[in-house]
């Protein structure tokens, strides 16, 4: 762990990059009358048609997300972090597999076991398959990137290394993933012994391993109405016939 000063100003930092991840999520339309929908046409792609509803989720998505993306790889390349310790080689890959083996083996026969009891069970469509492809194993490795390399590695310069720290990781990226009921159990369970492997054992490559078999079981065991849209947050609300 850090000084306590250095830990009040990561503290700090991490709390605005994820409360502003938070609030892109979760911002909903707003609802403006013709005359004020039309003189903000200028912002692109923002108006939704015919209703005049200012979609400021999309405001987030645009502005948000790439601003504290830009500012996360800022922060990572200031410190200077060596590849080895931040988990970007082979270093560690056999100990962070065998750590790995067992939490991933057990999620899929969890998933595989709710699938048959409700009759959900598809591992033989080409779908299931194409997510073990390497571009959709690339998209996962850039997504643990971002949370192993940043936030994980912020919330042990807070909290230090353990339990409050994986508490932290664990919860808030649970949080993130609603109301998607299919990512927001796949999430709980699987960002714990992700996070934990890497403070123990940093690599992401193995990491992302487990992170794309996972995935993959997950939308082909449970029922389609536990994973009706890959969105989350408003996105997901406005995409579901739930609300």
């Amino acid at each position: 762990m850090e000084a306590p000063e250095q830990r009040r100003c990561r503290l700090r930092e991490l709390l605005v990059v994820s409360g502003l991840i938070l609030l892109a999520l979760w911002i909903p339309p707003l609802h403006l009358t013709s005359e004020q929908a039309a003189n903000l046409a200028w912002l692109h792609g923002l108006i939704k048609h015919p209703s005049p509803g200012v979609h400021l989720w999309r405001l987030g998505e645009q502005i948000i997300f790439p601003v504290t993306g830009l500012f996360i790889l800022y922060s990572l390349i200031t410190e200077k972090r060596d590849w080895r310790q931040a988990g970007l080689t082979l270093q560690n890959y056999g100990k962070a597999i065998r750590l790995l083996a067992g939490p991933t083996l057990l999620g899929v026969v969890i998933l595989v076991s709710l699938g048959w009891a409700m009759g959900s069970l598809d591992l033989g469509a080409d779908r299931f398959w194409k997510k073990l492809y390497p571009n959709t194993f690339l998209g996962q490795y850039a997504q643990q990137m971002i949370i192993q390399l940043y936030f994980n590695h912020r919330a042990m310069q807070v909290f230090g290394k353990g339990t409050r720290s994986l508490l932290w990781i664990t919860g808030y990226f649970t949080l993130l993933h609603l109301p998607n009921p299919a990512l927001t159990i796949g999430v709980a369970y699987g960002m714990w012994f992700w996070a934990r492997t890497y403070q123990k054992a940093p690599n992401i490559l193995a990491i992302a391993c487990s992170h794309m078999i996972l995935s993959a079981f997950l939308w082909h065991t449970l029922p389609e109405a536990w994973r009706p849209s890959l969105t989350v947050g408003w996105r997901f609300i406005e995409r579901s016939n739930w609300f």
